[in-house]
């Protein structure tokens, strides 16, 4: 069966002629672990808040399947009168 399938965006990548921009440095991100070259690193609020909520233990477990209040409110877009969607 996997014979058979036919991926059509693979198909666009893998057959794409592109080369490099000899004035920009390569980033590898094909092999392992980009975080390991400590070069995407969290913003300390986000560890902190991390360890906020994982040693306070009430949110251990299983979200809603809607997503969280207070994050669902954070994330959502507004959309104002004139129908301009914003952030």
């Amino acid at each position: 069966m996997a014979k058979n399938t036919f991926n059509p965006i693979r198909n666009i990548l893998e057959t794409m002629d592109l080369q490099p921009n000899p004035d920009m440095r390569k980033i590898d991100l094909s092999l392992g672990d980009p975080t390991s070259f400590k070069r995407l690193r969290p913003h300390q609020e986000m560890v902190d808040a991390l360890l906020r909520t994982v040693s306070a233990g009430k949110s251990n477990g299983y979200g809603p399947s809607v997503g969280q209040l207070d994050a669902r409110k954070v994330g959502r877009p507004n959309v104002n009168g004139t129908n301009v969607l914003t952030w």
